[in-house]
C-alpha cells in the first residue's frame, strides 16, 4: 500500500506542476494567439514567437503529459482493484487524447509559420481559430482528467487540493 501512496503522490505532483505551466508560462503566451495582436509583432517578432511557441512550450506541454502518463503508469503496477485500474486507464487514455491535440496543435503551428511567411492573412486566420478550438478542447480533457483525483479519492486515495 505504501507504494501505492507514494506512486500516487507522484500523480499529484505531476499534475500540479503541470498546471503550473500552463498557468504561468503557457497561459500568458495564448493571448498572443490572434491575427490582431500578431499583427502588432514585426515579422521576425511573430515568426519567432510562434516558433518558440511551437519548439519550446509546446514541447514542455507534452513533457508533462508523459510526466502525468509515466506516474500514473507506476500506480497501475501498485494496485490490484479493477475498479483503481478502470480510473487509472480512463485518465490514461485522456492525457492520450491530450497528447493528440497537442501534436495536431504543433502541426498547426508550422502551418501557421509558413502562412505568416508568405503573408496569407486569409489562412493564418482560419489557423488561428483552429488553433483556439484545439486549446478550448485540451482545456475540456485536462478537466476530465481532474475528474480522475475525485474518482480516486472515493476508492480511498488522496485527493489533491485543487479538487
Amino acid at each position: 500500500m505504501d507504494d501505492l501512496i507514494q506512486n500516487w503522490e507522484r500523480v499529484i505532483e505531476a499534475f500540479n506542476q503541470w498546471l503550473s505551466f500552463e498557468g504561468t508560462e503557457f497561459g500568458p503566451q495564448v493571448q498572443y494567439l490572434s491575427l490582431d495582436e500578431l499583427l502588432k509583432f514585426t515579422h521576425e517578432e511573430m515568426l519567432t514567437y510562434l516558433i518558440d511557441l511551437r519548439d519550446v512550450l509546446i514541447a514542455h506541454r507534452l513533457s508533462q503529459v508523459d510526466n502525468c502518463r509515466l506516474a500514473i503508469g507506476d500506480v497501475l503496477s501498485a494496485v490490484s482493484g479493477p475498479e483503481y485500474s478502470a480510473v487509472l486507464q480512463s485518465m490514461l487514455d485522456i492525457l492520450d487524447n491530450i497528447e493528440e491535440l497537442l501534436m495536431r496543435f504543433s502541426d498547426l503551428l508550422t502551418d501557421l509559420i509558413d502562412a505568416i511567411s508568405e503573408k496569407d492573412t486569409d489562412e493564418a486566420s482560419l489557423i488561428i481559430s483552429e488553433l483556439l478550438e484545439i486549446e478550448t478542447e485540451i482545456r475540456h480533457y485536462m478537466s476530465l482528467f481532474s475528474q480522475g483525483f475525485a474518482k480516486m479519492e472515493a476508492l480511498g486515495l488522496r485527493a489533491p487540493d485543487f479538487i
